[in-house]
């Protein structure tokens, strides 16, 4: 899934954009787009409200340091200093 944000400094790919950058990777790696995996583009949800006990719960997960460290603007950063050249991406 991939968030569906605006454009801005920190997010400066479209949602297209992005499912063409992952597709192209997961193709190289071998992978079949519709056989092995699907991208979907999801609203960005950032608030969760409820008024009554009507049965909604909201739970938080814990995955850990590691995940919980990971930093897109780091890994849109250091991609900027590789070769390949990803403007070539459009929705």
């Amino acid at each position: 899934m991939i968030r569906n944000m605006p454009i801005d400094e920190n997010n400066p790919y479209t949602s297209g954009q992005v499912g063409e950058m992952i597709s192209t990777v997961l193709e190289i790696e071998g992978f079949t787009f519709g056989q092995d995996y699907d991208i979907i583009s999801v609203p960005n949800i950032v608030n969760i409200g409820y008024g009554r006990d009507v049965g909604y719960s909201i739970t938080k997960y814990d995955l850990g340091k590691e995940i919980h460290s990971i930093s897109s603007t780091e890994i849109r950063n250091a991609s900027k200093h590789r070769t390949n050249d990803t403007q070539k991406y459009t929705d």
